[in-house]
């Protein structure tokens, strides 16, 4: 086998590899984002906002 085929499988496992991890950790601030606004719409206030 070509050392260039191992080398190119190798780099392509790590592409989908690193593509799972960054969809597999999820929409925090996104999540985050939304309650706050939900928060500022039930009481006028961001969080944290005195």
């Amino acid at each position: 086998m070509d050392i260039y085929a191992i080398v190119v499988c190798i780099v392509a496992l790590a592409a989908v590899a690193s593509i799972a991890v960054v969809a597999g950790r999820g929409h925090g601030d996104r999540d985050a984002e939304d309650a706050a606004r939900d928060h500022f719409t039930r009481t006028g206030r961001w969080p944290g906002e005195e």
